[in-house]
This record gives structure tokens, sequence and C-alpha cells, in this order.
């Protein structure tokens, strides 16, 4: 496996930076059946996808959506669990959950104008949403609430593998490059990187899978490290509180992340 990591930014020397020890350590391993943890909000609020149906269970209650009309649920954004989203990809759409999973706004972008086909999405700040549209293939925004979509149209080069978003920043990978955009669009860099299948946050860092490894990229000095740990066949992964969750064939893997 060979990962290319290439700067277009020249203010970083990597040259005289000292190779990190990452490792994980495994904290607890549940096993799970048809119930996948996809998250636990700060709140302590666990959220679950059972079947086709997104499930938060609190200490008092338990919330419950499911949309058959829309099919399948392709991706679940939880950055905010006062407007979780979900993306219907066969329907072209995005809906908009509260708290208690009761439904915010439905969008169809069937019927927008100009008419985009969503490849994916990621929350973004204020009521605006993050979108790649497949037509254009170019990265766009839309603010939910005004039905607008905002000023930035940013076109992409190559195949779409994932976008992540806070409120200030958006990061998008495709199959040859990694992109930084802040909130206005402005492109903060755009690196060359290959091979990686996903990635998600981890404090001031990101964190990719590929071929079943993960690599930690610490922005502030443009290194790239592999994660030292036991194998695993990784399904899917996310990160909460500084912890790491990994879903293989059979278990739910909660790691601490050890960086010395």
């Amino acid at each position: 496996m060979r990962i290319i990591l290439l700067l277009s930014f020249l203010s970083i020397n990597c040259i005289s930076l000292a190779q990190k020890n990452i490792s994980l350590i495994l904290k607890s391993k549940t096993h799970y059946n048809d119930s996948l943890k996809i998250a636990k909000s700060y709140s302590n609020s666990n959220f679950y996808l059972i079947k086709n149906s997104i499930v938060k269970k609190t200490l008092e209650s338990t919330y419950t959506y499911n949309n058959i009309n829309l099919g399948e649920l392709y991706k679940i954004d939880l950055f905010n669990p006062l407007q979780i989203k979900l993306f219907y990809k066969d329907q072209n759409s995005i809906v908009i959950l509260d708290n208690k999973l009761s439904e915010i706004k439905k969008i169809n972008f069937n019927y927008s104008d100009p008419l985009i086909n969503i490849a994916t999405f990621s929350s973004a700040n204020e009521n605006n949403i993050w979108v790649y549209d497949e037509i254009s293939m170019r990265l766009k925004k839309y603010n939910y609430i005004k039905n607008l979509f905002d000023n930035i149209d940013i076109p992409i080069q190559g195949d779409i593998i994932s976008l992540k978003a806070n409120y200030n920043y958006c990061w998008l990978l495709t199959n040859n490059h990694l992109y930084k955009f802040n909130y206005t669009g402005s492109l903060i860099y755009k690196i060359q990187i290959r091979e990686m299948d996903s990635l998600n946050f981890y404090k001031n860092n990101l964190i990719f899978v590929s071929n079943n490894n993960l690599f930690l990229f610490d922005e502030s000095d443009g290194r790239i490290e592999k994660i030292n740990y036991e194998k695993l066949l990784i399904k899917d992964f996310f990160v909460i509180d500084e912890t790491l969750y990994i879903y293989d064939e059979n278990f739910l893997n909660q790691f601490e992340i050890k960086i010395n």
C-alpha cells in the first residue's frame, strides 16, 4: 500500500519532525446484532441504526424515526444533536429532525433550481448544509431555512469519498486529494492523498481508514502517521469525547488513543 501526501502550502517543514508513536488501548468490546450504535452525544444520549430506522435512547425515553417512503437511509449527520440530518440518496432528499427525532424539514432536491443530484452532504454553520452535486461536480452550500443556495460554488476534481464539516471548516476527501475550506468557501489547503477510504475528526486532527489501517493526520505539522493496533476488519468508525469506536464484523470496539 502506498500513501501519497503532498502539501500544497510551503510553510510546513516535515523533515525535522520526529515520528510519533500512536497506539490504541482497548477499553471495551461489545457484541452487536442488528442494532448498530452510531454515536453518543455529550448529554449521554445514545443513537442507534436499527434496520432502516434511527433510534435515540436516553435514561428517560426512547425516540424512533423511520420513513419508508424515502427508501434506504444512506447517511446520518449527528454533528448538531438539535438538528439531526438524514440523507436518502435514492430520493435525493435530506430530512432534518429535532432532538426528539420529529421532522423539522424535508428537502427534496429533485425540485431545486437548479436541479442537483447529491452524492453526499455534511452540516455547516448556522442553518446551512454542504452538498456535493454530481451533475455540476461542484461543492455547494445550501440554506434550508431560506431554501436558497449560497454563492459558494466550488469545482472539485476526482471521485468523492467523504465529506465532513463543523461550524468553521469543511473537509472533502476525493480519490486523489483532501480539500479544506472555511465556512465562506475559501480554500485553506489542497493535499494530494490517495488510497484513503474514509475520514473522521479527532481533536484538531483527522483520522483516515485505508485498507483496514488507521492513520492520524496532524494539521499543525502536516504529518500523517500510522496508528499501531491489532488489525480489525473496519466496517465503520466514529469518535466521541476523544474515544475511538470501531465496528468490526461482530463487535463494537471502544479505544483510547495514546500519542507519545
